[in-house]
């Protein structure tokens, strides 16, 4: 598997999936060096947030639609 492709991974399995960097490492063969590297660098714990922002807000919506 290509770096860039595990680097998608490893990001969607952080930020979605609720994952620790232990467990993706395991997972997808990677240092723990390289995962805290492309967190910091591509400010994964920033695109997390912000992921369960954006769901927090559309079940509220749901939840508006429902109560309408």
């Amino acid at each position: 598997m290509a770096k860039s492709h595990k680097l998608k991974q490893a990001q969607k399995f952080y930020v979605q999936g609720n994952k620790t960097l232990g467990e993706i490492g395991m997972e997808l063969d990677l240092s723990r060096r390289t995962l805290f590297y492309w967190k910091k660098k591509y400010d994964w714990d920033k695109r997390k947030f912000e992921y369960e922002h954006e769901k927090d807000a559309f079940s509220q919506n749901c939840l508006n639609l429902q109560e309408k």
